[in-house]
């Protein structure tokens, strides 16, 4: 019983994600290459402003008897 509805609804499922990753891809040859080109540079330049935006530490808070 639970089988049958769990079979059914992967089903559609994977009919779904086939028809949207056909959508995605590129058709055109010219535009493949592209994407090949432009991926690695994308990746270098998302993975270096992550990067910049965790390496941040905050100064600690003054001791108790440093404040002015």
């Amino acid at each position: 019983m639970f089988e049958e509805s769990r079979r059914d609804r992967i089903a559609a499922l994977a009919k779904q994600a086939r028809q949207t990753g056909a959508v995605m891809t590129p058709n055109r040859r010219l535009a493949r290459v592209i994407r090949d080109l432009m991926l690695p540079v994308a990746i270098k330049q998302g993975v270096r402003k992550g990067s910049e935006a965790y390496s941040y530490r905050p100064s600690r808070w003054p001791a108790q008897g440093d404040r002015n």
